[in-house]
C-alpha cells in the first residue's frame, strides 16, 4: 500500500489530519464554553480529538460538571468525567502507564467520582472510571497539586504538601508508573516571610541530566535556593542557581509562575518587573550552559499608571516548533499591543498578537500542531464570545505526504518502532485512530538526540496515525500495523 493510498484512507474516514491541514488563524469557541460563579480555568490538555479542561467549573456548555470536563471536536459537545472532582482541579496530563494511556488529574480535591482520593487521581477514558493514584495528601489548608511532568516511567508531582501516598515528601514527589511507588525528592522550605504561606513547587522541567524546579520556596535540603533550584539526576543532589534574584515576599515578591525549556535555556514567566539589574518585565531567560540570566525580547507589561489593572504577570507558557506562546495579565509584548496573550516567533525574532487577545487573564495554555488552547478568567477572545476557554487556530505549513525528499523519522518492524530524534529534549510519540482518537501514548520522556527503538503494544492490524513531536518539530503520518 503506497503513501497516497494511506492519505486517501485517512481522508475518506472523515478525519482531519491536523498535522498537515492549512488553517486560517482565528479564535474559535468551544460550544458555549464553561461557567461557575467564580470561574477560572487552571488546566487544559489536548489528547487527539479530545480536550480536557480543569479548574473551578460547574457547567460545560449546558451540562452540569464538577471542576473538570471534556470537549470533543468530532461531535463538538461537552462531556462530564463521571461525577468529576469535589474541589478545584489545577493540573491535567496524559499518563503513559504500560499499554494504558490514562489521564492524571491533580488539585485540592479529596474525592473523585464516588471514591475518596486526595490530590492525585486517574481517569480512564475507555472504561469511564476514576481511580486514585495517591492514598493521601497531607499538608495545611493550602495543600494542592499544581502540575505534572512525565519523563519516561517517572511522573513528577509538584504542589504544596508535606506527604503524599503515605511517604514524607515536601512539595515535590516522584511516582514510578511501573512499580507504582512514591519517592521523596528533597525537603522544600519557605523561611523568608512567615506571612507568605507554605512552600510551593509550581513546575519542574528537565534539561540534560538536570531537573529544574520553580515555585515559592527559599531552601531545599537546607540549601538556600530562592524560587529556583537544580536537581542532579545523576547524583541525586539539589543545588542553587547562581545569580538568582527571586524574592519571596508577600507584598513585593519576585516570583516565577511558569517555565519551559528551549534548547539549553529556561524561559521563565512570573510576577516581576525587575530582576536584579534586569528590566525583565515578567519574562526571563536562564542559559544553563553559561549560567547567565537575561531578559526575553523586551518582556510583557502594562502601563499601570493608565490601566485599571494595577499589575502584570505571566502565568502560562507553551513552546513548540520554534514558537513561544505567553499568557497572563498584560497589554504589551515587546513593542506591540497584546491583550493577555502573545506569540514570539524565534525564526523572525518578532512578537505577534493573537488578534485582540482576551478580555481577562490567561492562566493555562496547551499547544497542538493545529491549535493553541487558552484557558483563564476571560469571556471573549478576539471578537468571539468563548466563556473562559478558547482555541486559537494556528497557521500550519502544508507538507505533502508523498514528497520524495521528506525523510520519515521512523520505521516500523514487526512488533517494534524505530525512531530518530535530531536534537535533545522532550519527546512525545502517540498513535491515533483514523477519527483522531488516541489509541496509545507510546513515549513521553526527555531524550538525547539519537536512534531509539520501543516495543509496540498489541494492536488490531490496520491504518493508524503516528505522531512524533520533539523539541525541533512535529511529524504526523498514516502508518500500517500489519498482523
Amino acid at each position: 500500500m503506497n503513501v497516497r493510498l494511506l492519505l486517501f484512507l485517512a481522508m475518506s474516514a472523515g478525519i482531519v489530519v491536523t498535522c498537515h491541514a492549512q488553517q486560517n488563524t482565528r479564535w474559535e469557541a468551544m460550544g458555549n464554553g464553561l461557567y461557575s460563579p467564580l470561574p477560572y480555568i487552571y488546566a487544559v490538555t489536548a489528547v487527539g480529538s479530545d480536550v480536557f479542561v480543569g479548574g473551578i467549573i460547574t457547567r460545560a456548555g449546558n451540562l452540569a460538571v464538577n471542576n473538570i470536563a471534556r470537549w470533543n471536536w468530532q461531535d463538538r459537545n461537552w462531556y462530564a468525567l463521571g461525577a468529576g472532582a469535589n474541589s478545584n482541579v489545577f493540573a491535567i496530563a496524559p499518563l503513559v502507564s504500560g499499554t494504558d494511556t490514562l489521564l492524571v488529574v491533580g488539585g485540592s480535591f479529596d474525592r473523585v467520582g464516588t471514591i475518596p482520593c486526595e490530590g492525585v487521581a486517574t481517569w480512564n477514558q475507555k472504561t469511564q472510571q476514576w481511580d486514585c493514584l495517591a492514598s493521601s495528601l497531607v499538608g495545611g489548608s493550602a495543600k494542592r497539586i499544581a502540575s505534572f511532568y512525565q519523563d519516561g516511567d517517572q511522573l513528577y508531582v509538584c504542589g504544596a504538601f508535606d506527604s503524599i501516598g503515605g511517604i514524607p515528601a515536601s512539595c515535590l514527589a516522584r511516582y514510578d508508573v511501573r512499580t507504582r511507588q512514591w519517592q521523596t525528592l528533597g525537603q522544600f522550605e519557605q523561611r523568608d516571610d512567615p506571612n507568605f504561606g507554605p512552600p510551593l513547587v509550581q513546575q519542574v522541567v528537565r534539561i540534560g541530566t538536570s531537573l529544574y524546579a520553580i515555585g515559592a520556596f527559599t531552601h531545599v535540603d537546607s540549601i538556600r535556593s530562592v524560587c529556583i533550584a537544580r536537581y542532579d539526576l545523576t547524583t541525586g543532589k539539589w543545588g542553587s542557581i547562581p545569580n538568582s534574584n527571586f524574592i519571596v515576599d508577600g507584598f513585593n515578591g519576585v516570583l516565577p509562575n511558569a517555565v519551559v525549556a528551549v534548547g539549553d535555556s529556561l524561559i521563565i514567566g512570573g510576577n516581576f518587573g525587575t530582576f536584579g539589574d534586569l528590566q525583565a518585565r515578567a519574562l526571563l531567560v536562564y542559559d544553563t550552559r553559561t549560567q547567565q540570566w537575561s531578559e526575553f525580547a523586551g518582556g510583557v507589561w502594562r502601563d499601570t499608571s493608565t490601566s485599571s489593572v494595577k499589575y502584570y504577570a505571566v502565568f502560562a507558557l507553551a513552546y513548540g516548533d520554534g514558537h513561544l506562546y505567553v499568557g497572563g495579565s498584560f497589554e504589551q509584548a515587546g513593542g506591540i499591543p497584546a491583550s493577555n496573550i502573545a506569540h514570539y516567533d524565534f525564526s523572525t525574532k518578532q512578537w505577534e498578537p493573537l488578534e485582540s487577545g482576551t478580555n481577562g487573564r490567561v492562566l493555562s495554555l496547551a499547544l497542538t500542531p493545529d491549535r493553541l488552547y487558552v484557558g483563564g478568567g476571560f469571556l471573549t477572545a478576539g471578537n468571539t464570545r468563548v466563556n473562559y476557554i478558547a482555541a486559537w487556530m494556528r497557521d500550519t505549513t502544508v507538507s505533502t505526504i508523498d514528497e520524495p525528499n521528506v525523510e520519515l523519522p521512523w520505521r516500523i518492524t514487526p512488533g517494534s518502532l524505530h525512531y530518530r530524534t535530531h536534537v535533545a529534549g522532550p519527546v512525545q510519540l502517540a498513535l491515533y485512530d483514523l477519527r483522531g482518537r488516541l489509541v496509545t501514548m507510546l513515549k513521553r520522556a526527555w531524550q538525547e538526540a539519537g536512534d531509539y527503538v520501543i516495543e509496540l503494544p498489541s494492536l488490531i492490524p490496520g491504518v493508524y496515525l503516528l505522531h512524533l513531536r520533539d523539541a525541533e518539530r512535529s511529524f504526523c503520518r498514516p502508518v500500517i500495523i500489519e498482523p
